[in-house]
């Protein structure tokens, strides 16, 4: 299927992108349009030139000092608020530097763009290329395509779209661009305009909803679909390693979950099984076990199968701030995901529902638990799914 991807924007968030985009392409979609903000642009650039496994090897191995001219040690240790005077000096030195020299030095970022950016192969790309940037000069945004960009200027405006406040400002001509996600953070819009009818969109976790994303849903010709994460992905300057490579497995798992009609689950990833399954599995409960359930929350006068469904299981869930439940299986994916969590069991991977129950049912332990915890840990260890 030919579909159009838009990009959100997110700064160290776009390493969430390339997982994502991995799924769509292993999925066999052939990506025609490419639209996107930020970090979005310059990810969306890469991959219109044909680079995406290149792309996908920066965001692998990303650092601080890819981008921006600081020590990475001591930005990570400030980050994780492991602060000491070496830091605090290091830092006031960038401060003063940064004021002094009218922003945060953008020298690297425009490196970085020089070596992975090549103008000539986005502009002769089958791929159809688009970017937000906000004009302070103007005070309005400009939404461009790569034919609306002047010959030999598209790093400029890439540069624009992804220049976050604070960053030191150069014009383009004579005027004075800012980060494109002040006015559209998801140019959905975009690839509307240009009469695309699939669009996937994949979002990093912000809290600007997408413009006219209700009008185009109810548009017959256009099918709009979303891949976000459930969690938010952590601070936008987060440039480690370490977490750029669990956003991309994050956001290439999350896309199969969307994209595939027999993979579900919260935090986890699972081969659905029928609903009916789940439900008996809950009517077919051990009421022994039950029974040790109902005295930990202190319930009187209880019926058996009744009170799971109707007091224990809506406060169980209330309790461990699961709110999206429509069905059995939600319930169950919640209980025993609380547990997979807890007990650090390997969170990507597409497991089968049986396989994963039993992986869960090693891990509990009753020691040392809370009474919420032994609740859930009971209610997860004699259900059987058949």
């Amino acid at each position: 299927m030919d579909i159009g991807i838009v990009l959100e924007g997110g700064g160290s968030r776009g390493a969430y992108h390339m997982g994502a985009v991995k799924a769509i392409l292993e999925k066999g979609y052939n990506i025609t349009g490419i639209t996107g903000t930020s970090i979005g642009s310059i990810n969306g650039a890469m991959i219109a030139q044909g680079d995406f496994e290149v792309a996908y090897k920066v965001w692998e191995t990303i650092k601080y000092d890819t981008l921006f001219d600081i020590d990475e040690k001591k930005i990570t240790l400030a980050l994780q608020r492991s602060i000491n005077f070496d830091i605090v000096k290091y830092m006031s030195r960038k401060f003063s530097s940064m004021v002094k020299n009218g922003g945060i030095d953008t020298q690297k970022m425009k490196k970085f763009l020089d070596d992975y950016i090549d103008e000539d192969k986005i502009r002769n790309s089958n791929i159809k290329f688009g970017l937000v940037t906000y004009s302070l000069t103007d005070k309005k945004p400009f939404e461009l395509f790569t034919e609306d960009i002047p010959v030999g200027m598209l790093k400029n405006y890439l540069m624009a779209s992804s220049r976050l406040p604070g960053f030191k400002q150069e014009p383009i001509g004579d005027k004075f661009f800012i980060d494109g996600g002040v006015y559209n953070n998801c140019p959905v819009n975009m690839l509307v305009d240009k009469n695309f009818e699939d669009i996937i969109a994949i979002r990093t976790g912000s809290n600007f909803k997408i413009k006219g994303i209700k009008k185009f849903q109810l548009q017959k010709n256009v099918n709009i679909t979303i891949i976000e994460p459930r969690n938010t992905l952590g601070n936008i300057l987060n440039f480690e390693s370490k977490t750029s490579n669990r956003l991309i497995q994050l956001g290439y798992y999350d896309a199969l979950k969307v994209l595939d009609d027999n993979i579900d689950g919260f935090e986890y990833y699972f081969n659905t099984l029928p609903e009916e399954v789940f439900f008996k599995s809950l009517c077919e409960y051990n009421p022994e076990e039950l029974n040790k359930i109902y005295d930990l929350l202190n319930l009187k006068n209880y019926e058996s199968k009744k009170s799971l469904f109707e007091t224990v299981i809506p406060a169980v869930m209330n309790k461990i701030g699961v709110k999206e439940i429509k069905s059995y299986k939600d319930v169950i994916y919640a209980l025993t995901e609380y547990i997979a969590l807890k007990e650090n069991i390997d969170q990507f991977k597409v497991y089968d529902f049986h396989e994963f129950l039993s992986l869960v049912k090693t891990k509990i332990r009753f020691k040392d638990k809370n009474k919420l915890d032994e609740v859930i840990y009971r209610l997860v260890k004699d259900l059987e799914i058949k």
